[in-house]
């Protein structure tokens, strides 16, 4: 699955250092994040997001949002509903780092004559 490039994007809502803290303890015990807690890590730790394909019949897109929690950085995947705004988390955060470089590509386009 390829991602479309990284956009910055700003939190959805307010953040909060004890639930910060709550979230980098758990990661750091490997204990799954539940639901809420999955949520809370996309909607108000959010620093840059991507997404691949909208499966036009179910109505999704797959996202995948990159949180900041103190200086690190995880990454989790995640479906957005656009119909009835249902997304769904089934998958834990992984830890992500940035690496920067140049990169050429080849690229074949159909354009109107």
């Amino acid at each position: 699955m390829a991602w479309m490039e990284f956009e910055k994007v700003k939190s959805y809502e307010h953040k909060s250092k004890e639930g910060e803290r709550a979230l980098l303890s758990q990661l750091e015990k490997g204990k799954k994040l539940s639901k809420s807690d999955l949520c809370s890590l996309v909607q108000c730790y959010c620093v840059e997001e991507a997404t691949t394909d909208i499966d036009r019949i179910a109505l999704r897109e797959y996202v995948r949002t990159i949180s900041k929690l103190g200086d690190r950085f995880f990454a989790t995947d995640w479906e957005r509903g656009l119909k009835d705004f249902d997304d769904l988390y089934y998958m834990q955060p992984f830890e992500v780092q940035l690496e920067e470089y140049e990169k050429t590509i080849k690229v074949r386009e159909w354009n109107e004559k």
